[in-house]
Parts: structure tokens; C-alpha cells; sequence
């Protein structure tokens, strides 16, 4: 819980952009999906929307935006600045990738579909960069034809992260798409519930499969554009790697273990568990320890030199895994609950001390509260980061 106690940090993840490109078809909305190669990583063999990385050079493209500039570009992704970078890197991956670009002239026009492919191969054999092929062909970036519709971070300790934002937008008229044979081989246009329906023989990823799925919920462009179009908050969704009984999982932002997971490993190497393991210490610190039993959550507090104090003990018949870690020393015990306002600060060792608050504990060096089965709020004012509940996980105060 003390930053001084906390690992190093995760890899920082880059930054990306995606592009959903939608169209009307004969049988209702259709999506454009593109089809990665083999690259060991684990984007391979997965049916992905046109995107890729912010580059370095995406910045340079700012002259040549029009209709939608930085501050509000940045306003919209919540940034302080820099948004409209994430918009010029989903129109150049999708020119790439896909052979679509999202430009236009003095008077408003697309460029003719016939000489894209030409500006397409110059720009990805490193020719020229998207800034100058705008300049030579007077051509300004049609980022206000982008909407904002999804953000994706890649879990901690996967090989790559990215910090993916998802743009939607309508296949610009005259305009077909085309693979590029590199970094994309094939290309199709899907229903979106036909594509999720058969995700068993087409690799999908998790934030490819959401947006599907929110895809899925409209039959006409029309009506998805006009979602697109208004004003709503867009989640920030960053999965986590952990495990359960069974092995291997990753986690939503919604599931209950979450923000524990994220507090124990914040290398996301995969080993904090997302089940209450009854009958277990779990360690949550270097001085804390959680035991699960039938009524709840029990805590034991400090270490083997100093002596040990347990909160909101469990019954005698579930004190084993306790004894065992004690040595068979019975720690001091200490419930929540009880506002008596005359208890005294509980010293274990030099570096742990206990300060009672309202109805629960507090571990000052750790800024974790023992809540009991209060709800923290209402215990007043608290000096701390962590609640440790008697039921279910730990979860933050602020």
C-alpha cells in the first residue's frame, strides 16, 4: 500500500489509434476488417480494424488539419494536449492499411479514388511523409469526419502495450478499400453479429470484440452515426492479467477484484489471485495478511519478530492457517465495529502501529483501513488510500 513498498512501474504503454470504418450494405451496416499476419505477437492471425502507433512524425500533420484542431480534439479524449494526434494517426494508418484517406480539398472534394493507390505507395515505401503529401496535394486532413468511440489500454506485462484510441467513421464515397499485402493480407466487409457469431474461426481480440458488439446494436449507418455524433463519456477499459483456481485470466475494470489485483501486481506478471481463497492467508504486504473464512474476512497484522495482531478474528475452529503463521503464538485480537472512543494507538514494532478510527483500524505506515463491515464514509475523516472490507477485496478510498 506505501509507495515506498510498491515495484517499479509497468511498462508505460504507446500510444495508438484504430479507425472503425462502417458502410451501408445491402443486408444492413457493414464493417471493415482487416486480416494481420503471423508476427508472434498477439495481434497475429487476429481480424483487426486499420490503425497502428502514433509516429513521430503525426505531430508535423497538425498544419494540415481542418475542422477539428488540437483543443478540441484534446478536450474531446480528455487530454491536456496532443489529442488530435491520436485523429491524424487513425487517418494515416487507415490510408496505409487500407487504402482510405480522410482528406479533401479547397472546395471540400475527396481526391479521385484512381490516384490513391499512387499516393498510397509512395507514402508507405517512406517516399514522403503524410505532412508533404498533403502540402504537394493541397489536400487538408478531415478529422472532424472522425468520432470518438472507445479507449483501450493493453494490460500490464503483455510484451506490447498500447493506449489505443477507437474512432468511428463512414466509408468516404468513391472510395473502395484494398489490403496493402505487408502488414495486412486480406480484407473484408462484415455484419458485425455474423463476425461475432463465428469468432471460433476468426480471431478476434477482446477491444476488437466490444466494438462489435456496440456495432451490433444498429442496423443502420444512419442511426450509428448519429449515436457517434453526440456527447457521452468514453470509458477508458484496461483489462488486468491474473489468475484464478482454474489458471490464467484477465480482468475487466468491473470485476470485483480489480483494484487489488492492480495494487499487488502492478507489473501485471499475473500471479495475484481473483478469488477469495477461504480457509488461506493470502499476503496483501509485508505486513498484512487476509484470512478468508465462513464469516468474512479476518486480518492479520505485522510480523514474526515484532508479534502479530489479528482483526475481526475468525471463529477458533479457522484460527490453524493463523497458528501456523504465528508459530502458535495467538496474536493479540482486535474487532471492528466498536466506537469506543478511548482506545489507544496499538504499536506493533517500531514501523507498525494501528490507530483506531470510528467502528475500524487504521495501519498508518500502509494508509490502509480496516473497515470492517462499515462503509469507510462513514467513519469520519481518514488519512488513508486502502480499505480492507470484511467481505470481498481490498478497494481504494480515493
Amino acid at each position: 500500500m506505501s509507495p515506498s513498498e510498491a515495484p517499479r512501474g509497468p511498462q508505460q504503454p504507446r500510444p495508438a489509434a484504430t479507425l472503425v470504418l462502417v458502410r451501408q450494405g445491402l443486408a444492413g451496416l457493414e464493417v471493415l476488417m482487416l486480416l494481420r499476419p503471423e508476427q508472434g505477437d498477439q495481434n497475429s492471425g487476429a481480424w483487426v480494424f486499420p490503425g497502428g502507433r502514433v509516429d513521430r512524425c503525426d505531430p508535423a500533420c497538425q498544419r494540415c488539419v481542418a475542422g477539428l484542431g488540437d483543443p478540441a480534439a484534446s478536450a474531446v479524449l480528455g487530454l491536456p494536449g496532443g489529442g488530435i494526434d491520436f485523429y491524424i494517426a487513425a487517418i494515416r494508418e487507415c490510408f496505409e492499411e487500407a487504402g482510405v484517406l480522410f482528406a479533401a480539398d479547397a472546395a471540400g472534394q475527396m481526391p479521385p479514388p484512381d490516384g490513391l493507390a499512387f499516393l498510397r505507395e509512395r507514402l508507405r515505401r517512406g517516399d514522403i511523409d503524410l505532412a508533404s503529401l498533403c502540402d504537394e496535394q493541397r489536400l487538408s486532413l478531415a478529422t472532424d469526419r472522425l468520432h470518438y468511440v472507445a479507449h483501450w489500454v493493453t494490460p500490464a506485462g503483455m510484451p506490447k502495450r498500447f493506449d489505443t484510441r477507437f474512432f468511428l467513421a463512414l466509408l468516404p464515397a468513391g472510395q473502395q478499400a484494398s489490403h496493402d499485402g505487408i502488414e495486412t493480407l486480406e480484407h473484408r466487409w462484415f455484419a458485425p453479429a455474423e463476425l461475432l457469431s463465428s469468432a471460433g474461426t476468426h480471431k478476434l481480440l477482446a477491444a476488437t470484440q466490444a466494438v462489435l458488439k456496440l456495432l451490433a446494436g444498429f442496423d443502420r449507418v444512419e442511426d450509428l452515426l448519429r449515436w457517434a455524433e453526440s456527447p457521452r463519456e468514453v470509458k477508458t477499459i484496461e483489462r488486468r492479467r491474473s489468475r484464478n483456481a482454474q489458471g490464467p485470466v484477465v480482468l475487466m475494470p468491473d470485476h470485483p477484484a480489480w483494484a487489488e489485483v492492480g495494487l499487488l501486481d502492478p507489473l501485471g506478471e499475473g500471479h495475484a489471485c481473483c478469488e477469495l481463497q477461504p480457509g488461506a492467508l493470502v499476503r496483501l504486504s509485508a505486513r498484512v495478511q487476509r484470512l478468508t473464512h465462513a464469516g468474512g474476512n479476518g486480518y492479520l497484522v505485522g510480523d514474526e519478530v515484532h508479534g502479530w495482531a489479528l482483526i475481526d478474528p475468525p471463529p477458533p475452529a479457522d484460527l490453524a492457517p493463523v497458528l501456523e503463521a504465528t508459530a502458535g503464538r495467538l496474536p493479540r485480537m482486535l474487532a471492528t465495529g466498536n466506537t469506543d472512543s478511548a482506545r489507544s494507538d496499538i504499536p506493533i514494532g517500531p514501523e507498525c502501529l494501528l490507530r483506531p478510527v470510528g467502528g475500524g483500524w487504521l495501519l498508518q505506515q500502509e494508509r490502509l483501513l480496516f473497515a470492517g463491515g462499515q462503509d469507510p464514509g462513514g467513519l469520519g475523516p481518514v488519512d488513508a488510500d486502502w480499505a480492507a472490507p470484511s467481505h470481498g477485496f481490498l478497494f481504494p478510498l480515493r
